[in-house]
């Protein structure tokens, strides 16, 4: 009986961590393929973007210029502003 436990424990873990790593694979794409729908983002406002993609996981502000990240999952997507107007992608990746 205790051994019964223990493996549908141990089966149970390993299908949370499967369905946990799939889910993460899953909220990366669509945030990934909400930004590929939006074309050229360069000269887009900040305001724009947002009602897009939604909010910013992380915002930072160097000389003059806003730095703003979504990341979601695996997908990690950083944009620089200034004036609230997109200058470009800092840094984009998918793991």
């Amino acid at each position: 009986m205790l051994y019964t436990i223990f493996m549908l424990l141990i089966i149970g873990l390993i299908l949370f961590g499967i369905f946990n790593r799939g889910a993460g694979n899953s909220a990366a794409k669509a945030l990934n393929l909400k930004f590929a729908a939006m074309g050229e983002i360069k000269g887009l406002s900040k305001a724009d973007i947002i009602s897009q993609v939604g909010p910013p996981s992380l915002i930072e502000h160097r000389d003059g210029i806003d730095l703003l990240e979504w990341s979601q999952g695996g997908y990690r997507a950083v944009m620089a502003f200034e004036d609230e107007i997109c200058r470009g992608v800092v840094h984009q990746s998918m793991s």
